[in-house]
């Protein structure tokens, strides 16, 4: 039950700084291009609880599981990550318009389509 109340803070958490986004950085009065402290936090924490989330989904099992809600997933927190990190140097704040919403949809895709489990004969090889 905890968990699911976690990919829904997540993906709200997304869906809202998605929004924010694209009032602020894609309206007719566009703001600065870089994140500000509190934006880089806010940004920060779902991400963070989207790590969690997706290391649980992904290696919580006996074997490892990956399908492809963890694929998409996967790609999503990456993309944020990346741009997260890369607004330091360039001017991306606006890719978060495009970028959150995605995330949002995706976080809860590996409870969606969980993938198949690491077949039992596949254990044994250290894979």
């Amino acid at each position: 039950m905890g968990e699911i109340v976690l990919y829904v803070l997540t993906a709200t958490t997304y869906a809202a700084l998605g929004v924010y986004f694209w009032r602020t950085r894609w309206g007719k009065a566009a703001g600065d291009q870089y994140l500000s402290r509190w934006e880089r936090l806010a940004i920060m924490l779902p991400l963070a609880a989207h790590s969690a989330l997706l290391y649980d989904a992904i290696f919580a099992h006996a074997g490892l599981r990956f399908g492809f809600g963890h694929a998409l997933s996967a790609t999503l927190w990456l993309a944020v990550l990346f741009y997260w990190l890369a607004n330091n140097l360039y001017g991306l704040a606006g890719m978060f318009a495009l970028v959150l919403p995605g995330a949002a949809v995706c976080v809860a895709l590996p409870g969606v389509f969980e993938g198949m489990e690491t077949p039992p004969y596949m254990l044994g090889l250290g894979l």
